[in-house]
């Protein structure tokens, strides 16, 4: 394993939401069944990467208690963020549960890691970042039969005079990225306010939790509960467990808008009346034939695939908040979304050339199309037959979404430098956001062995000048 650069923890605290009201000692939200998909599902970590070209004595006088007080403030507005996943063994309850006293664990630290390298686009050893990611902490289980699971942390580290890097670690049974990537951009907000004494946030920040309007008349939540509850939430794995097990390097590819288009347009030429093409699926499809490609390049023994013998799958996250009847507002807190499942054959794709991308493209459009149009089948459960076909074959997750743009996230130090999700670590995903410098263009970020990232940098490039 590479030698890490040293991190110097400066300070770790808790912080709360001010306690003004009785109102505000006690929050409970129920689980829909949208949550408890993601009821055992490992934590999410996710970094922001800004310029900031300051001393660390700057840095500890001046941004840590105005981080910790704007982070007060914001927690006024998103409860459940401090609070915890209530799980009671004997009644079977469960609910994310906010009570007095409860609160977010925050971590200051300073690294001597090179700000430059890990904002690059270039293939970066994974283990690099770990060491700027908060700790969840651990659940506990009490006599009572009830499990309470930490939720949320957050850590901030300086690079003297070259960067911060602003990071946070969830259970995703909190929240979709719409519900974490909204926090971050609200708390943001309070901090860069000149007076950091307002509380107030603008509508379009503020969560609504109300979730009377979601129908379960199949009793989805229960189905999935009771298919998950001898899973239950597991030990959040430490920094050294992940660098110790984690040979990885990651990168990130840009789609520009000149690409896309020429991507749609050859699935355009092949079939005039495609069942659904946009920006995503194209892109989806495009890097899901690099993927398959470069596993096809790479000596199969060391990877342990045998991928023309076993199905493939790729699965894209569909948002549901306007989608439902009626719609939920774009600042419901919660998740709402499902996985579309894509099934295809890896013989169609390898050596093929762009008639191997087409039919990949015309295969997830189909399947985005069916779901979108079949709104009956959410609340039957219509994708969970879906879901359970993956336990067959190899899977590629898409984790994110262009509709969910962490570079808005903005604490006044100019916009960020880069964004980063760890999720495409430990298992097979790969995550895809908004373009931070172009308008119309995406990002897609990979974790991958060495070798199959040369293999996949290959066939993602060379792909793109025959276009």
């Amino acid at each position: 394993m590479a030698e890490i650069p040293n991190l110097t923890i400066l300070e770790h605290c808790l912080v709360a939401p001010p306690q003004v009201t009785a109102s505000d000692a006690e929050l409970s939200i129920p689980l829909t069944f949208f949550d408890t998909q993601f009821w055992n599902s490992n934590p999410m970590h996710e970094l922001l990467f800004y310029e900031f070209r300051h001393s660390k004595t700057h840095f500890v006088e001046n941004i840590i208690p105005s981080l910790k007080e704007s982070l007060s403030f914001a927690l006024k507005h998103f409860l459940p963020m401090a609070g915890n996943l209530i799980y009671d063994s004997e009644s079977g309850s469960r609910e994310l549960r906010y009570e007095i006293r409860d609160s977010v664990p925050l971590t200051f630290a300073e690294s001597d890691d090179d700000f430059k390298y890990l904002v690059k686009n270039h293939p970066r050893i994974a283990d690099r970042f770990y060491p700027l990611v908060p700790q969840l902490p651990p659940l506990s289980v009490h006599s009572s039969g009830k499990t309470k699971t930490p939720l949320f942390a957050l850590q901030v580290t300086i690079f003297s005079n070259a960067g911060i890097c602003v990071a946070w670690s969830y259970r995703h049974v909190l929240g979709d990225a719409s519900t974490t990537i909204g926090f971050m951009k609200a708390w943001a907000s309070i901090f860069s306010k000149s007076t950091r004494n307002s509380e107030v946030l603008g509508h379009n920040f503020v969560p609504v939790y109300d979730r009377s309007t979601i129908q379960d008349p199949f009793h989805l939540e229960v189905v999935l509960f009771n298919a998950m509850k001898m899973f239950k939430p597991q030990e959040p794995p430490s920094v050294t467990t992940i660098l110790s097990n984690n040979y990885k390097v990651r990168a990130t590819f840009n789609m520009s808008q000149i690409d896309i288009q020429k991507l749609k347009n050859l699935v355009l030429t092949k079939e005039p009346n495609p069942p659904h093409v946009s920006s995503l699926t194209v892109t989806c499809a495009y890097a899901w034939t690099c993927w398959l490609r470069s596993i096809d390049a790479v000596v199969k023994e060391i990877e342990g695939d045998t991928i023309n013998n076993e199905p493939q799958f790729l699965s894209v996250p569909v948002d549901f908040r306007q989608r439902l009847d009626p719609p939920l507002p774009q600042t419901y807190f919660g998740n709402c979304v499902l996985p579309c499942i894509v099934p295809f054959s890896c013989v169609e794709v390898v050596g093929n050339g762009n008639e191997g991308f087409f039919k990949v493209a015309i295969q997830i459009g189909e399947a985005v199309k069916k779901m979108l149009n079949n709104k009956e089948g959410v609340v039957k459960g219509n994708w969970l037959s879906e879901l359970r076909k993956i336990a067959s074959g190899n899977i590629l997750a898409v984790v994110g979404s262009p509709k969910y743009d962490g570079y808005d996230v903005d604490f006044g130090w100019g916009k960020a430098n880069k964004f980063e999700s760890l999720a495409v670590d430990e298992s097979k995903a790969m995550s895809i956001s908004k373009s931070r410098k172009f308008e119309g263009a995406l990002e897609l970020s990979l974790c991958l062995p060495s070798e199959r990232m040369d293999a996949f940098v290959a066939f993602f490039i060379d792909g793109l000048k025959k276009l």
